[in-house]
């Protein structure tokens, strides 16, 4: 078998079959169907609770390769005049500079 008639075999394979699972994870059993009614299903939501006004936020029906909000690192404000003297600290030495041991 020639590697042109595999590569041919192999893009007529189904979206759900082992390698496309394999290779594309999640994302191979969800078809354009399944986008376009999770979008109208989270659309619904929305505008449900929006009216409502009552209760927390509806969480979106999760995508294959759409990372989730998770935990947010950092994020404590700090003054600006610290976070330069911090920057700098970082900066390698130019030519005729001490290196400082930032105390």
């Amino acid at each position: 078998m020639s590697l042109r008639r595999l590569a041919a075999l192999l893009r007529r394979l189904p979206a759900t079959c082992a390698l496309a699972r394999d290779t594309l994870g999640d994302a191979a059993l969800w078809t354009l169907e399944s986008h376009l009614l999770a979008v109208a299903i989270d659309a619904l939501a929305i505008g449900n609770w929006q009216r409502g006004g009552k209760g927390p936020r509806p969480k979106l029906i999760p995508r294959p390769g759409v990372k989730q909000a998770g935990t947010r690192y950092g994020g404590t404000p700090i003054d600006q005049d610290k976070a330069r003297a911090y920057l700098d600290r970082l900066k390698p030495p130019t030519d005729g500079q001490e290196v400082s041991d930032g105390g």
